[in-house]
């Protein structure tokens, strides 16, 4: 009877072990029939698309299987460029199918926009998710669709001369049409975008740019419209140097411009015979320092083999930091409602006429303002235009057709930060919450305890790299307690000599004027010695504070003299109280 209690299990335990094995594979059957067979899911469309034009793509699913399928969802997520026609906003689309019919078919259609350059391929990912019904696992079949950009349905035409003379003004005109029958004006704000080389500035244009000198918007584009920009330019640069210059029409959306089509225009540049230059202090890329004098010299030559007659000298100062009450400009007529010095030939000489390879020139001085104070942060990184034209009232022969000799240069003067360590020194500090122990006046071998602040002010351009230094005499510790606004810059001292550094990797502009300033507090102690009766303690030895101005990348080195025990900042304490006792 035993032995029939072990068969029956060991037949129990088999038939188990069977159905299992059995179940196993009927659900492996049924996966792989679903994943492999049962269902398929394609994406069709073109393989090639003009830049701009709306792409039809077919998103096609078919369950070929008897079972009906739940949860049927298609993903489809968009490259940088390409934007869905229904929800333009989203990146990822995502098209909800519920539930699939047994033995169905279904093409859903799904339209895109397509932008970018030529000779460029977008990738569109695509997910098909199911479930089946007598499941309860998912599946996803991934598609990848290539399309290649062959072409714009946009034209960009930029007409101009191969050769420019430097500092005179040139014309380019830009043409742009469209022939496409859709307007894509919900996609984002549709312009053109101007990429300018080194040394070009835009004199005029019609219609007026946008931002900086470098965007037209082009409004609604109705089909196969078209249009016209006209320009003035100045090339500064060496002669023999090409410039290039890039036109993009395209889609400005969230921060990017999604190129439609572009153009470049290559100018080589070649001497001006109109020769000018200024000098700012002897310099061309002048740096300077509030309340400086600025000391402009104008330099003129005529390199033509004929004279020019009549010609007009005019200098227009561009910044709110100068002083126009200090400005001195011998025989120039000022304008101070357009901050412009005029000279001509009635009063200058050389301006009346000027022979072939004769030259002049002309100066005036203005200072800078003393104070300025710092309420917004439009006044960040202040910098001062000094712009010279001149132009001649006749043409030689072998001037440029374009118009009269003229001959422009534009000094860009940047102006340094005004910055500052400000150190102050207490005893009773309980602002700080660092709690100073000790009595006054000082005594022989009775430490007492002092706060030394560091605050770094900062005026009008980014600091970087700033590193203060100071040493601690003989007599006076480091406690390691510190306070203040420091973030992650902490204090870093070295015993063996006795120095503490504070370095701060980058101090805004307007610290201490718009925002908080960085400030390191930390305590010292002082034990008085017999030798010092009757004196008053170095608290901090010379403390020296070392930076780089980011906007004029000048380097900034300052010394400050020691903290004296009996000239703290602490208005509680007096001056006999800083003297040693016995």
């Amino acid at each position: 009877m035993q032995l029939n209690k072990v068969k029956n299990f060991f037949q129990t335990f088999w038939a188990g072990i069977l159905v299992a094995l059995i179940a196993v594979g009927v659900v492996y059957f049924i996966y792989n029939s679903f994943k492999y067979k049962g269902v398929s899911f394609v994406v069709e469309g073109p393989d090639r698309v003009k830049s701009g034009e709306i792409l039809n793509l077919h998103l096609i699913y078919n369950n070929n299987s008897r079972t009906t399928l739940q949860g049927g969802e298609i993903e489809i997520k968009l490259p940088k460029g390409v934007i869905s026609i229904e929800e333009p906003d989203k990146e990822i689309v995502n098209v909800y199918l519920g539930e699939i019919a047994s033995k169905s078919f279904e093409d859903k259609l799904l339209k895109v926009l397509v932008t970018g350059e030529p000779k460029t391929t977008k990738t569109i990912q695509a997910v098909f998710r199911y479930r089946p019904k007598s499941l309860t696992s998912d599946f996803e079949i991934p598609v990848d669709y290539n399309v290649l950009i062959y072409g714009s349905n946009f034209a960009l035409e930029v007409n101009f001369p191969p050769e420019v003379f430097l500092d005179q003004s040139f014309p380019l005109e830009l043409n742009w049409n469209s022939q496409s029958q859709e307007i894509l004006d919900k996609y984002g704000e549709i312009g053109i975008k101007a990429s300018w080389p080194q040394g070009f500035n835009l004199v005029e244009s019609n219609p007026v740019a946008a931002e900086e000198n470098n965007f037209w918007p082009l409004g609604v584009i109705m089909p196969y419209a078209s249009g016209k920009i006209r320009m003035t330019g100045l090339l500064f640069g060496e002669a023999g140097e090409t410039k290039k210059i890039i036109f993009a029409l395209g889609i400005k959306r969230s921060g990017e411009f999604l190129p439609l089509e572009k153009t470049e225009a290559y100018i080589s540049l070649v001497n001006n015979p109109l020769e000018i230059t200024t000098l700012v202090n002897g310099e061309k890329n002048y740096v300077a320092d509030w309340g400086e004098t600025l000391n402009v010299v104008i330099n003129f030559k005529n390199n033509y083999t004929t004279p020019l007659r009549n010609l007009n000298l005019k200098t227009t100062l561009n910044g709110d930091v100068l002083d126009f009450s200090t400005l001195k400009a011998p025989k120039a007529l000022f304008s101070l409602r357009t901050h412009t010095l005029s000279w001509d030939g009635t009063k200058v000489e050389d301006l009346y006429n000027l022979n072939p390879q004769d030259s002049g020139s002309l100066n005036f001085s203005i200072k800078l303002k003393e104070d300025w104070p710092m309420v917004s942060p439009a006044q960040k990184n202040p910098m001062i235009e000094i712009k010279t034209t001149l132009e001649s009232a006749n043409a030689p022969e072998e001037a440029p057709v374009a118009g009269l000799p003229t001959a422009v240069s534009i000094n860009n003067i940047k102006i340094n930060t005004n910055c500052n360590l400000e150190i102050t020194s207490y005893f009773r500090d309980a602002k700080s919450g660092i709690a100073n122990q000790g009595q006054l006046p000082l005594r022989v071998d009775e430490p007492t305890d002092f706060t030394i602040h560091f605050k770094i002010l900062n005026s009008f351009n980014n600091l970087n790299n700033v590193q203060i230094k100071t040493s601690l005499p003989q007599g006076v510790e480091f406690t390691s307690m510190i306070a203040g606004n420091y973030g992650d810059n902490l204090p870093h001292y070295d015993k063996n000599n006795r120095i503490l550094t504070w370095e701060v990797k980058s101090v805004e502009a307007g610290s201490g004027y718009l925002i908080q300033a960085p400030e390191l507090i930390f305590q010292v102690r002082v034990t008085p010695q017999l030798s010092q009766i009757n004196q008053a303690i170095e608290l901090i030895e010379e403390t020296t504070f070392k930076a780089t101005d980011a906007f004029t990348l000048q380097e900034i080195n300052k010394v400050y003299p020691p903290v004296l025990s009996n000239k703290l900042t602490d208005s509680t304490v007096y001056f006999f109280q800083g003297i040693v006792q016995p």
